[in-house]
């Protein structure tokens, strides 16, 4: 009677025991498929950021590419400090990698770069927020100077029209000129006059928020919050052609989807 006790306990431990390694194995397998899914995920190519562009800029794509093309061949553009200028709560990846995959696929350089400097330099978080800064900077520049000869052309044209000094007597050739020279010289000090002003705003916003600081000593989180501000502010002192939001809202266009990001 002890005897088959003994082998009916052995059975049940023997089938408790095989039955532990069913679970353990459908668990292996569940975490190696979800694994290759997360791989084949990542292998994912999105679009290139050289083809990001609406319809009304289309014209623009083969010198967008170029000059995106020329980032991989200036290693001084990827570094810590210039990965911090963009000082963002969440991670670029892996939501850039579609679109981080396309461009190696393009790119052949990049990718030699990315080897290059990842990971004994640069981790892969900065090497890519470094690239689509920069990736950011040029497809707003390019879009704004498109933009800008337009409207500077559009008013040089308005402005070489023919105009009447006198009943019936169109302007001679040299007020022609200078007409045309005062409409691009307006809009150049326009312009200027723009940045000049985002300057002083950002300057501004710096002292305030250093003056909120004094205040709010003990806030475990301000400290992060005034860095984040007075390196936006540092960066509105630059000389950029475009609005800084817009460069904001680029840069979190093409790192947060592996969709196009049209301006």
């Amino acid at each position: 009677m002890s005897s088959t006790s003994s082998l009916l306990a052995g059975v049940e431990y023997a089938r408790s025991k095989m039955q532990e390694h069913i679970t353990e194995v459908k668990v292996a397998q569940a975490a190696e498929k979800a694994r290759e899914q997360q791989e084949a995920e990542l292998r994912t190519l999105g679009p290139a950021p050289w083809d990001t562009l609406s319809e009304q800029f289309s014209i623009l794509e083969l010198e967008l590419k170029q000059r995106i093309l020329s980032l991989s061949h200036r290693e001084e553009l990827f570094s810590r400090e210039i990965a911090r200028q963009r000082l963002r709560p969440a991670s670029v990846l892996p939501g850039c990698l579609p679109m981080a995959n396309a461009a190696m696929a393009g790119d052949p350089q990049l990718g030699k770069l990315r080897f290059q400097l990842v990971p004994q330099r640069l981790t892969e978080e900065e090497f890519w927020r470094c690239y689509f800064w920069h990736v950011a900077n040029v497809k707003l520049e390019l879009c704004n100077d498109f933009v800008t000869a337009n409207r500077v052309r559009r008013d040089a044209a308005l402005a070489a029209q023919p105009t009447v000094v006198k009943a019936g007597t169109p302007a001679s050739g040299s007020e022609v000129t200078e007409s045309a020279q005062v409409s691009i010289d307006s809009s150049q000090e326009a312009a200027a006059e723009a940045r000049q002003e985002g300057s002083a705003r950002a300057a501004g916003s710096a002292e305030a928020d250093q003056a909120q600081g004094a205040s709010h000593a003990d806030d475990a989180n301000f400290a992060a919050a005034t860095e984040m501000k007075t390196a936006s502010a540092a960066l509105d002192l630059q000389d950029f052609p475009f609005d800084l939001a817009a460069l904001d809202a680029e840069f979190e266009a093409l790192v947060g989807s592996p969709r196009a990001a049209e301006s």
